[in-house]
């Protein structure tokens, strides 16, 4: 699930660890995301209420077994929000949540300070109170209802947190707080990085083997991730082996134990010419399917998706201090390059002043 200013193509990063596990991967935007309809993000307040109602579609369909949820910012907070009350869900993997919206905010006033902005107690009250009324106006939810730290003590299903050690816009720190009051079975993990940076594979080692445990995946369906191929990239993103990318793998470059890419469902006995595959074939597929199947130094990289780009970047976490600033009485450097305020946020922008998760 992902955060705001985002949409469903964030699992992209997610896919081909998901998928070499045999699992299936269902992705979707929130209300007032991607395509999906609405005006207002209400940073997990009704998005839970999405999920609710995606999980209720997938039991309907009577192909799924168990269900785990992962989500990043707001589509962590969503889980958590959610998770006390659905017991069935088999496991939640939960990136850079906060604790509390309400304290998301104050601490965003208490950075200004460390910039040097004077900001009087009774000043930083106000703004809050403002963004307060605002929010109650125009999405119909109260930002202190946004608290997963009051939801974690009731939830059970087995968690693993994740925080980034140099998040200066959730810091680890909510993570911390929702991992030391959690009532079930929790880990944690810090990598390196940011709010939005790309996550190690070691981060993708650890909730394979989460997941595995939570979802009781049987070995069998399990396939082999080969040791060039980078995780984050989508699985047809990687046609082979380097330098050999009409070449298929033979039984003597075959590591012991280890699983083909054929499926656990097809025969296990095939001969060497069926387990071959064809590129050329896999590429026209994918291309049918509308998915880019080309290697990442051809002229055409302009049709890649950047997820980068998605989410609280940079960028966008200074536009919202620059928000805040701005109620608090102070001009930014950037003030001339956005025109957007806290009460003219609309469609995935609702909480665009200090909660822009």
């Amino acid at each position: 699930m992902h955060g705001n200013a985002s949409a469903r193509i964030e699992v992209l990063p997610q896919l081909t660890v998901l998928l070499a596990l045999g699992v299936a991967v269902f992705a979707f935007d929130f209300g007032g995301s991607g395509k999906s309809d609405g005006e207002h993000v209400t940073l997990g307040y009704f998005e839970r209420e999405d999920l609710l109602c995606v999980v209720a579609h997938l039991r309907a369909t009577d192909v799924v077994s168990t269900i785990a949820l992962w989500g990043r910012s707001m589509g962590a907070v969503t889980a958590l929000m959610h998770g006390d009350r659905d017991p069935s869900i088999a496991g939640m993997v939960l990136d850079s949540p906060f604790a509390d919206l309400a304290r998301l905010c104050e601490e965003m006033v208490d950075k200004a300070r460390d910039q040097g902005i004077n900001v009087p107690g009774f000043v930083s009250s106000v703004a809050i109170r403002m963004i307060r009324g605002s929010v109650r106006r125009q999405a119909e939810f109260d930002i202190k209802d946004v608290s997963p730290i009051t939801h974690v003590p009731h939830c059970y299903i087995p968690a693993l947190f994740v925080a980034a050690e140099n998040d200066d816009f959730i810091t680890k720190s909510h993570s911390l707080s929702l991992h030391d009051a959690y009532a079930g079975d929790a880990n944690m993990i810090v990598v390196d990085g940011d709010h939005n940076s790309t996550r190690p594979r070691f981060m993708f080692d650890s909730v394979s083997i989460f997941l595995q445990a939570c979802l009781q995946i049987p070995p069998e369906w399990q396939l082999r991730i080969h040791p060039s191929m980078n995780v984050t990239s989508p699985p047809w993103r990687y046609p082979g082996a380097q330098n050999s990318r009409h070449s298929s793998p033979t039984h003597a470059m075959r590591r012991p134990g280890m699983h083909t890419v054929t499926s656990p469902t097809r025969r296990s006995n095939l001969d060497d010419d069926s387990e071959k595959i064809d590129l050329e074939q896999e590429a026209a597929a994918a291309i049918a399917a509308g998915l880019d199947f080309t290697d990442d130094d051809d002229n055409n990289s302009g049709a890649n998706i950047d997820v980068e780009t998605l989410g609280m970047t940079t960028e966008r976490q200074r536009e919202i201090e620059g928000s805040l600033f701005r109620m608090l009485g102070h001009e930014t450097e950037n003030e001339g390059e956005t025109g957007e305020n806290k009460e003219g946020a609309t469609n995935g922008e609702t909480a665009k002043a200090p909660s822009g998760v």
